[in-house]
């Protein structure tokens, strides 16, 4: 490999691993398999990119392991996932109780004694450029994977072993801040749900009237189907079943329908109207609703979702999707669901049905005021956790880039490690120049890199 820092070598992974194990896991059927046997079968769930998740739960015992000429794990073996999702993801077997082994689709490397740092291979393996290399080298058509040898033709440039540890020492240190900073936005994260949901209660607590929302609708109506709608024009624009969110809808995401205008008339929706999911593969967005804003271009609804025109004299669209995706009526309407080849629906006739406590328009109309500025503000915190953690994985892939560019720690082992902010400054600094010359927060978390 021409390019390589001072002192790194190409080699390939099934020679760095000579001497040592490189093989893939066992083909352990289900007949083979008992859930009091005393050796573990573990899975490509248990393998998490740099973490062991040890979601699994399953077994075979010791006369089995022994008839199948299993292999069994080691503590530091590197693990790394022959199959998505991400393929090629790789972690440190940490140990079990219990001995263990793994599936076939799952890759074990057992580097010859002192030969390479454990924890800067698995690093190296979850890295950008790596992964690229591994997906470039996938096969299959509905089950994607990497065979090991493809996996072990794979060269990489190896450093010195002293500079294999100083990589990873400081991969570490950075990592273990942005887990921490990571955690604190989660508990944020939580705690903002938590009280939105507790603002959506409150509202909706009244001595009210209950009513069928069959007598406060004029029509309720599915979609049009529309066959292979197109990313771009030409077309008609029609809304994708996934724009329709509890009380959100996103209104650029639609596709384009090749329709005729006299197929389509009737099919399009107005500001005021609720779109109500009819069908779909997760049972949470079924019965979801969101009311449709004023819209620049006339758009249709699909046959997936339902389209209704609430009779305004009566109540205001955003208070009933509020309560149609929230407390006794949601729990009516997930009462009502049904399953049919793996989609989850309902019916209009079923939602007709569904009751609702309804206040009068002038409360109707101060709930939603009151409540709407309040989901907003939760809203916009919300999105701001989620790009913080968008940044953050960012962060992490710019370190390691840089990690395994040789720009991490520097190349005169006698020299110590480089200060992180220094090393990072040249991965960072486009998205640095970005965002002007803030410093880097996540969340009320400030990670530093001094």
């Amino acid at each position: 490999m021409s390019g390589l820092p001072t002192g790194w070598v190409g080699n390939s992974l099934s020679r760095l691993m000579d001497g040592g194990l490189f093989i893939d896991g066992d083909w352990v059927e289900t007949k083979d398999q008992d859930e009091n046997g005393e050796i573990r079968l573990t899975q490509l769930a248990d393998v998490g990119e740099g973490c062991w998740r040890n979601r699994s739960n399953r077994s075979l015992t010791r006369e089995s392991a022994t008839r199948l000429s299993c292999t069994y794990l080691d503590v530091g073996d590197v693990l790394v996932a022959r199959m998505p999702d991400p393929l090629g993801r790789a972690c440190i077997f940490p140990g079990d109780p219990r001995r263990a082994i793994t599936v076939v689709d799952v890759c074990i490397l057992r580097p010859p004694d002192g030969s390479v740092n454990l924890k800067w291979l698995m690093w190296f393996i979850n890295s950008p450029p790596m992964r690229a290399k591994i997906e470039a080298l996938q096969s299959g058509t509905t089950r994607r994977r990497i065979s090991r040898k493809n996996f072990g033709s794979l060269t990489i440039p190896i450093p010195p072993r002293d500079e294999q540890r100083q990589i990873a020492e400081v991969i570490e240190e950075q990592f273990s801040r942005l887990d921490a900073a990571e955690a604190s936005l989660a508990r944020a994260l939580r705690n903002l749900k938590r009280l939105r949901a507790a603002s959506i209660a409150a509202a909706l607590v009244g001595d009210w009237p209950e009513v069928e929302f069959a007598s406060i609708i004029k029509s309720l109506r599915n979609g049009i189907f529309a066959s292979r709608p197109t990313k771009n024009p030409p077309g008609i624009p029609i809304f994708r079943i996934s724009a329709v969110r509890p009380m959100q809808l996103d209104v650029e995401d639609v596709r384009y329908a090749l329709l005729p205008a006299e197929e389509a008339e009737g099919y399009f929706v107005e500001p005021g109207d609720l779109l109500i999911t009819r069908y779909s593969g997760n049972p949470s967005f079924v019965g979801a609703s969101a009311v449709v804003p004023r819209l620049v271009t006339p758009t249709l609804h699909p046959d997936k979702l339902i389209r209704v025109v609430v009779d305004r004299a009566k109540a205001r669209s955003e208070f009933v999707s509020l309560t149609l995706n929230n407390g006794i009526a949601r729990k009516q309407i997930e009462s009502r669901l049904k399953t049919t080849a793996g989609q989850v629906g309902i019916s209009g006739s079923q939602l007709r049905s569904v009751v609702l406590r309804l206040p009068p328009l002038a409360t109707q109309q101060d709930i939603v005021e009151d409540i709407s500025w309040k989901l907003s503000a939760c809203d916009a915190e919300m999105k701001g956790i989620d790009i913080a953690l968008r940044r953050s994985q960012q962060l992490r892939r710019a370190i390691l880039e840089a990690a395994f560019a040789g720009r991490l720690v520097p190349q005169d082992r006698y020299a110590g490690l480089a200060p992180a902010g220094a090393v990072l400054e040249a991965s960072v600094d486009a998205t640095r120049r970005s965002r002007g010359n803030e410093t880097e927060v996540i969340g009320k978390a400030e990670v530093s890199f001094d």
